[in-house]
């Protein structure tokens, strides 16, 4: 079966050739005007068996959740919340409408209600009081969430205890795993308050190490940082490894309690927790007998077991088990390789929250709940409710729209004087926020994105923007109506980084339509094709542009990218609104010629960037583009032919579900692609 998208074939052949590197047609188009570049069964194309490199985010967020260290920026901010429940009250509280962190002596506790009358916390901090009356600690009924909670103050020790219902109901801590024997046949749940164990600036330290790492590098036409392709580990990256290995181990031992409580065992019973509890977690899926026997006798086999702990953790991270992600897989009925439980944990993980997975996917992946898609659907429903995947949803829309380098792209202090710090970080967080916005807050649709008058901004963004402020410190949502900016396209932080730092840049901008939002491939330019038109004080950038069109030799391939890139010259090279350039009228009109195929003849005149906003969002071609960019951050595949293929039926899927942004990343977690794998058997 020919299977027919909408979408050119990669690498662009025909334009390659037509801009100077020889002479040839474009490809035919069929009689619907739409290339047939998919042979065999649509969805039959998946990624290629492969081990994924962590990036340095995803190595130190792994590490972070790893000892239970706090996480930096997502601490401080907190979740939104309006009552105490809708924090995790165990270590949060609702301060001001945020989920913010408990003190170190303060310690919450739940029990699910069971019908009861009364609930205590009983242990060594009370006498082991099992009734109010008598000195236990009393939890209160939150009726509507059906959960018995209470916090409590508690000096620095360790606590054995359990909840006690109704005087005579004793129950041990359903969420602790930190138990003991407790002398009756059952099993005391475990409590350590160590304060003076704290490590200040931790997180820092972890973020530090791991800005040592190399950096990632992104293949020709790749958005993302996490393509598998690039995830290669040099001598540098073995060295550097060790070296935040043994660094982090120091930390970890300073906090050992955090991590891995040995209340109550002896060496050889901590060595044994340490394999059994710790390093499932570290390596993200069981370990393999002759590992366990390998570590085990790692750590037993030093003077001390501090040192034999130190030596277990630093040969942990260092190991290729920690490193690299495995999306191998096991011969499937599809006749593909399908993740196992364990690989589709850590898949979904670092897919939503860019970090290891947590006890409800590791539990999820143990009993099996991984293995249909509509488990991999239950459990992305509920990560996406954790904050974790509002900062990871973040990155991916920075990284796909090229606004992360805002931070530090080069502008003219003589012509941009105002657009300092508070500006370049408004706008880079802007794009992420906005992003989620509409993904998780407002029901938004894949269209939207490129038509939405609704953006989330702090008091610089709204400056620059001409736009009334958010209320109070921080961001909020800004109306932009009138303003004339459309979704993505208005947004500063991708005006100013595609543009240069004294001007703006039709072409820039016009490739990135191309590349970014219709995921159109464009090869390199000819080596004399020339540079970029100097600043002239006497002509406006659309006529210096001019000569792109005038050259015929030019015009080939920017007849693709100027007319498109016009359309933004109503905003300048910091993102900030124009009426007039050198005392003229700015002419912003364009064509976004060929949308769905460039090489299919169709016109599409318009006006500023709402207009081309309309275009793209009624375009078949943008939507499926946004499914691909989508699943490329998910999967770390880079841009070829086969890809294009392998998406048809998750945009097929998506367009049912009305291409709801937050249905489209369910979508992609039940698709094939996301769960099989190609190989040689």
């Amino acid at each position: 079966m020919s299977v027919r998208l909408a979408v050119p074939t990669a690498p662009l052949l025909g334009l390659l050739l037509a801009c100077g590197c020889g002479k040839a047609a474009p490809p035919a188009a069929t009689d619907t005007g739409v290339l047939a570049i998919c042979e065999g069964e649509a969805g039959m194309v998946r990624p290629p068996r492969q081990l994924r490199l962590l990036t340095r985010a995803e190595y130190a967020d792994t590490v972070r959740d790893l000892f239970g260290w706090a996480r930096g920026e997502l601490a401080e901010a907190g979740r939104t919340c309006t009552e105490e429940l809708d924090c995790d009250v165990r270590s949060e509280t609702c301060e001001e409408g945020s989920c913010m962190a408990l003190a170190c002596d303060e310690v919450g506790f739940t029990l699910a209600d069971g019908g009861y009358g009364e609930v205590v916390l009983a242990g060594e901090m009370n006498g082991w009081a099992a009734t109010e009356a008598e000195g236990g600690w009393p939890l209160e009924l939150d009726e509507g969430a059906g959960t018995w909670w209470a916090r409590f103050a508690l000096d620095e020790g360790s606590y054995q205890y359990k909840l006690v219902a109704d005087g005579s109901t004793w129950v041990t801590d359903p969420v602790n795993p930190d138990t003991t024997d407790d002398g009756y046949g059952g099993v005391n749940s475990v409590l350590t308050v160590d304060c003076a164990g704290e490590l200040a600036g931790v997180s820092d330290a972890i973020d530090a190490l791991a800005e040592d790492l190399p950096v990632e590098s992104r293949p020709d036409g790749t958005a993302f940082s996490n393509a598998a392709s690039a995830g290669v580990v040099t001598d540098a990256h073995v060295q550097q490894s060790f070296a935040a290995g043994a660094a982090i181990a120091e930390l970890a031992l300073a906090d050992q309690a955090g991590w891995l409580d040995c209340n109550g065992l002896d060496d050889a019973g901590c060595a044994e927790h340490f394999v059994d509890g710790w390093l499932p977690r570290a390596f993200r899926r069981p370990p393999t007998e002759d590992e366990s026997a390998r570590y085990l006798a790692l750590v037993t086999g030093e003077e001390t077991l501090e040192e034999g702990l130190a030596l277990g953790v630093m040969a942990a991270l260092s190991s290729p088990s920690f490193l690299y992600r495995e999306e191998v897989g096991l011969p499937g009925a599809s006749g593909f390789y399908e993740l196992d439980a364990w690989e589709r944990a850590s898949a979904l993980s670092y897919f939503l929250w860019g970090t290891m997975p947590d006890t409800l996917l590791f539990e999820a992946a143990a009993n099996g709940a991984l293995d249909s898609e509509g488990g991999l659907r239950t459990q992305a429903l509920r990560m996406l409710e954790d904050d974790r995947a509002r900062e990871r949803l973040g990155v991916f829309a920075r990284q796909w729209l090229g606004a992360e380098d805002v931070l530090t792209v080069d502008k003219s202090d003589g012509r941009y004087p105002g657009f300092g710090t508070a500006e370049r970080r408004g706008l880079h967080d802007e794009t992420g926020a906005a992003f989620v916005y509409l993904a998780l807050d407002a029901g938004g649709t894949v269209p939207e994105l490129f038509t939405s008058s609704t953006t989330v901004g702090d008091a610089a963004v709204a400056e620059l923007y001409g736009v009334s402020g958010p209320a109070g410190e921080g961001a909020g949502l800004l109306d932009l109506s009138g303003t004339g900016r459309a979704g993505v396209l208005g947004q500063g932080a991708v005006l100013a980084t595609h543009a240069h730092s004294d001007q703006t840049s039709p072409v820039r901008r016009g490739v990135w339509v191309r590349e970014r939002l219709l995921c159109q491939e464009l090869p390199a330019p000819p080596a004399d094709a020339g540079g970029v038109p100097d600043v002239d004080e006497d002509s406006t950038t659309r006529d210096r542009f001019e000569q792109h069109s005038a050259d015929p030799y030019c015009a080939s391939c920017h007849q693709f990218l100027d007319p498109v890139g016009f359309g933004f010259e109503h905003f300048d090279a910091v993102g900030a609104w124009r009426d007039t350039e050198l005392g003229e009228p700015v002419d912003a009109s364009g064509s976004l010629d060929g949308v769905e195929d460039m090489y299919d003849g169709s016109e599409q005149p318009y006006l500023g960037l709402e207009e081309l906003g309309l275009h793209l969002a009624e375009s078949q071609r943008a939507p499926a583009c946004v499914a691909l960019q989508v699943r490329r951050f998910a999967v770390g595949s880079t841009p070829d032919e086969e890809e294009l293929c392998a998406v048809g039926d998750l945009a097929a899927r998506a367009a049912d579900e009305g291409w709801r942004l937050d249905a489209l990343i369910l979508a992609v977690v039940q698709d094939p692609s996301f769960w099989s794998r190609e190989g040689s058997r």
